[in-house]
């Protein structure tokens, strides 16, 4: 089975909206280990998405605090597995306002879509 990449601090997280805003990561990468001169994640990334979230016709009005999880099952470092390439987490009900009034909530998925490095990969 061929490895996949590990995400180092240069990651790219993608989120499945429409206006797909930028996920804040609030956990901090490895100072130890790194991928292309860059930190390694392991463990779990924690985001937050304060605003900017939109799935017609709801627009997102409460912050979202969410954890995406390692699916590596092979490589550790620092006693966790690395984060990856492809791993993800579905946020299942986001608080938002409808367009004319009134409350919704909608799904989303928050990916790391790209590793942030090509050279380093993991099982």
């Amino acid at each position: 089975m061929a490895g996949i990449e590990v995400a180092n601090a240069d990651l790219t997280l993608t989120v499945s909206d429409e206006n797909n805003p930028t996920p804040v990561i609030t956990s901090l990468p490895s100072t130890k280990v790194k991928a292309n001169s860059k930190g390694v994640h392991k463990g779990q990334i924690d985001v937050v998405i304060a605003s900017g979230l939109r799935v017609t016709p709801c627009t997102q009005s409460v912050s979202v605090n969410a954890s995406i999880l390692t699916t590596a099952q092979k490589v550790k470092i620092e006693g966790d597995y690395v984060m990856r390439k492809g791993d993800k987490v579905t946020v299942p009900s986001v608080t938002g306002v409808l367009d004319g009034g009134g409350g919704c909530t909608f799904p989303i998925d928050i990916e790391i879509t790209n590793a942030g490095q090509t050279k380093v990969k993991a099982e």
